[in-house]
């Protein structure tokens, strides 16, 4: 039942259209028509008042393509942030034998979104050693739960903490 409430609730997420990637070539076509122009311009006889509109539209396209870069990825990661800490908030009040499925839809949900990725990054979002102390004692089947996903689904460790490995014991044999 975990496993099928997790691919459920990962196959209902809305598809993402990466829209910050259509700042970047808005940008790139703004920067290659303001460094073209003024020769482009004189080769074709180009009216001033064109030259200006032309010019006026290479800038927007810049600063535009630049502020879409930017605040989108941003607006994503705030949104999958809010999305995790409601899922948080719920698994402190709710009860697992009280609705069993409800509880992996949460868990899954504070998980799938604790990580978000926009391209060639991934960043966390949201502080993952707070929620740890927010879950109380919804903590320890957090955990199961995020192994058993570990295991089966190769997830991103959010609850759980990184270990390294015991360090080989160099007194044995001697």
């Amino acid at each position: 039942m975990a496993l099928e409430e997790f691919d459920r609730v990962f196959a209902a997420r809305p598809e993402e259209t990466d829209l910050a990637s259509y700042g970047c070539v808005g940008s790139f076509f703004g920067l290659v028509l303001l460094v073209a122009l003024p020769n482009v311009a004189r080769l074709i006889s180009v009216p001033p008042r064109m030259r200006l509109i032309l010019m006026s539209a290479g800038i927007l396209l810049v600063v535009g393509g630049l502020v879409m870069r930017m605040l989108v990825p941003t607006k994503r990661v705030r949104d999958a942030g809010q999305r995790a800490k409601k899922a948080i908030d719920a698994l402190t009040t709710l009860e697992y034998s009280a609705d069993p499925a409800r509880w992996f839809r949460e868990a899954s949900l504070a998980m799938i979104d604790a990580f978000h990725s926009g391209g060639p990054w991934t960043v966390g979002t949201f502080d993952f050693a707070q929620a740890r102390k927010r879950l109380g004692p919804a903590l320890p089947r957090v955990v199961a739960f995020e192994t058993l996903l570990r295991l089966e689904r190769s997830i991103y460790p959010v609850f759980t903490e990184f270990s390294s490995p015991p360090a080989p014991d160099r007194t044995a044999g001697s």
